[in-house]
């Protein structure tokens, strides 16, 4: 038709600039979030009496957070039904109680 664009009249597989992006940008997450889950399960296989989500985030590094941990520690739960177990849980200083993880034995 008179009047459209190029990009709607070719038959190629190119995409804007955003969709490239965005792909590659999960491709990178997906990979750095497998990276996390190991890194978390080889954290409990050093601690076996468990680990709370922060004290997790601490030791994996300063710019961690709990809540990146809980997210990955959930993904490993839901993939490895009775990998890793709640242990109780640990009182906190005007907060609420933190639940420890750890890998089922």
């Amino acid at each position: 038709m008179e009047g459209e664009s190029d990009s709607m009249t070719q038959l190629s597989m190119t995409y804007p600039a955003a969709v490239v992006a965005r792909r590659s940008g999960l491709r990178r997450a997906r990979k750095s979030g497998e990276t996390l889950r190991a890194r978390y399960l080889a954290l409990l296989e050093r601690y076996p009496d468990g680990l709370t989500d922060q004290d997790a985030a601490l030791l994996l590094g300063p710019q961690m957070l709990s809540t990146t941990v809980g997210a990955r520690r959930g993904e490993l739960m839901a993939s490895r039904p009775g990998l890793i177990e709640a242990a109780g849980r640990v009182a906190q200083p005007n907060t609420v109680s933190r639940t420890v993880w750890k890998i089922a034995r």
